[in-house]
């Protein structure tokens, strides 16, 4: 039987690899479409993929696609979760108004490579700029 403090130390330690594995992720999608991207990988409209600010990881979003068309420039909100499970706690939030609900989602496990990232991504993120595109 482990003692209260052991239990404590395993869940610190479960803790702390859940987040570094989702701090990986996140740094890995940014990678996918800023380091290596290959010609005609990545569509024409974004613009730029950058890991969210403080306030911007605060209120909930990972990482921040800034898009564009001839007439509008906006931002698409993305958070990253390494589980469906995450996932659905995630959304919960944003159903009960914890978290905005124009973030959208995509799960990214860490043995994705870059290819795999953006053929996930970039639809998520192509449906929510024409979500945008169409709401105006």
């Amino acid at each position: 039987m482990k003692s209260r403090e052991e239990i404590a130390r395993i869940n610190y330690l479960i803790g702390v690899t859940s987040r570094e594995v989702g701090h990986g992720n996140e740094r890995r999608v940014v990678a996918a479409y800023t380091t290596d991207c290959p010609k005609g990988s990545c569509p024409p409209w974004i613009k730029s993929v950058r890991l969210a600010n403080q306030q911007e990881d605060r209120a909930g979003t990972d990482i921040v696609f800034e898009v564009s068309s001839d007439s509008r420039h906006d931002k698409v909100l993305l958070q990253v979760k390494s589980s469906k499970a995450g996932q659905g706690k995630f959304q919960s939030k944003q159903r009960d108004g914890r978290v905005d609900r124009r973030i959208v989602t995509a799960i990214i496990h860490p043995k994705y490579d870059f290819c795999m990232i953006r053929k996930i991504i970039t639809p998520i993120i192509s449906a929510e700029w024409r979500r945008m595109l169409l709401k105006d």
